[in-house]
């Protein structure tokens, strides 16, 4: 198969966030080819109760993965980092890692265990801000706006913390 497009959210708030992040990203070298990596982000948990913020960054890059594939590579690398999936019912929980699949190509992809374009894109500063400067650009398959649009149409709070200098590719 092609090299495909792929944009993920990474994100942390146990533990040495940064170690978890940087970790993340070097496992992930393996199977994506990273193009861009936004900076860092810190911010406040999002529809739950935590005693750590949350470092959250994106990458762009290009994988030879399948979607499903890519998703299972991405919760491989989440459980070794120590992230258990609870039930779903009782909410968001901390993590030492989060990896989410916002973009594969242009795809849209429906199922019950990967929904891609990401849902909740445009709801979250932690994702849009640090989208918008790796992607600004890129045109969400489903709204058909790009990047930069949505995160000047974002209505919360846009106003999140820039760490820098910590992550990076190999």
């Amino acid at each position: 198969m092609a090299d495909s497009i792929v944009i993920l959210a990474l994100g942390s708030n146990l533990g040495d966030r940064f170690e978890h992040l940087q970790g993340a990203l070097n496992a992930l070298e393996s199977v994506i080819t990273i193009k861009k990596i936004s900076s860092v982000y810190e911010t406040p948990p999002f529809e739950m109760i935590a005693e750590q913020d949350f470092l959250n960054l994106c990458l762009l890059g290009k994988t030879n993965l399948e979607p499903l594939e890519l998703l299972e590579y991405c919760q491989e690398l989440e459980s070794k980092r120590g992230r258990s999936r609870p039930d779903l019912n009782k909410g968001y929980e901390s993590r030492p890692l989060d990896i989410d699949i916002l973009f594969y190509d242009d795809q849209v992809i429906l199922e019950e265990l990967l929904k891609i374009p990401h849902p909740e894109i445009n709801n979250r500063n932690f994702v849009l801000k640090p989208l918008n400067e790796i992607a600004p650009n890129y045109i969400h398959p489903v709204s058909k706006k790009s990047i930069c649009s949505m995160w000047k149409e974002f209505k919360g709070e846009r106003n999140i913390e820039r760490i820098t200098g910590r992550i990076h590719s190999k």
